[in-house]
């Protein structure tokens, strides 16, 4: 097949394929296909047709064309599911890349360790850090909910050598169920104590009131991996609860809004907090 053909035979599987990805994942589509052009360079370049790709050709591949360095964990996870699902994709065209799929599973973290320059990018994290633009660029709460199959898929990859530890995770969210609660039962009280009081003087008397911190700095960052390698339905309980947190303060302080707004939070918690008793209890029977 002359080269000309052969890129427009590659051509017509590789719109199948971004479209396949952008129906499949979203918003975050844009970042995993910006890998895949480079991946689409390398059959174009070297004129070989997608059908005729063998495992004499992953050498050149990562060594000429996925040669990224110092990716971050979010971003190697992208390339590499994206290269996975282009395994899926060609399989599901009848064109034979078992072998490509194999070769990736098999050395997963020496990918990672080529295109990353981080040992644990989650060292210096903390959850608005991991949500913000230097790790996922330009996605929202929405964009992560209304895509939260696929953004989680792609965490649990980012968190490849993390463990759950049930009991800190437990003790945070109760902290802040405790927290949350006891702020806001004082705060009705102030109120109704001190009529006139202003904001900012009722948000230091209950800071006062309370007097604890929600865990340790230093060990936020393990929470949250722990966190995120509950079961899945957990962790979209707690990225609902995390977004939501911010709702009561659209409302005037001491609206009918605002109460309604922190009552759901509450109600959300604990029933996050009962699910995590439970897997609790299945880990120590």
């Amino acid at each position: 097949m002359s080269g000309e053909n052969v890129k427009m035979n590659n051509k017509k599987l590789f719109e199948e394929f971004e479209k396949t990805i952008e129906d499949r994942y979203g918003h975050m589509a844009d970042d995993m296909l910006y890998f895949f052009d480079d991946f689409a360079d390398f059959f174009d370049y070297g004129k070989i047709d997608v059908d005729g790709f063998n495992a004499k050709h992953i050498g050149p591949l990562f060594e000429d064309y996925l040669d990224y360095e110092d990716l971050s964990d979010s971003e190697c996870s992208m390339l590499f599911q994206m290269l996975v699902d282009f395994c899926d994709f060609c399989q599901s065209k009848k064109i034979d890349y078992g072998f490509f799929k194999k070769y990736l599973e098999r050395e997963k973290d020496g990918l990672y360790d080529l295109w990353s320059a981080y040992e644990d990018d989650w060292d210096d994290v903390d959850l608005e850090d991991f949500l913000a633009d230097d790790d996922l660029p330009d996605i929202t709460p929405e964009d992560i909910m209304d895509n939260f199959d696929s953004w989680h898929d792609i965490t649990k990859l980012s968190l490849k050598n993390k463990k759950l530890d049930v009991s800190k995770v437990l003790d945070f969210l109760e902290q802040v169920y405790n927290c949350t609660k006891n702020g806001f039962t004082k705060s009705l009280e102030m109120r109704k104590k001190f009529p006139d009081i202003t904001q900012k003087e009722l948000e230091y008397k209950v800071e006062t009131a309370i007097g604890k911190k929600i865990v340790d700095l230093d060990d936020v960052d393990d929470v949250y991996k722990s966190v995120f390698l509950l079961p899945k339905e957990q962790v979209k309980k707690f990225l609902n609860i995390t977004f939501s947190m911010g709702e009561p303060a659209k409302y005037k302080p001491g609206s009918p809004e605002r109460k309604k707004a922190i009552e759901e939070i509450l109600v959300e918690l604990k029933d996050l907090i009962d699910d995590v008793k439970r897997l609790k209890g299945k880990k120590n029977a």
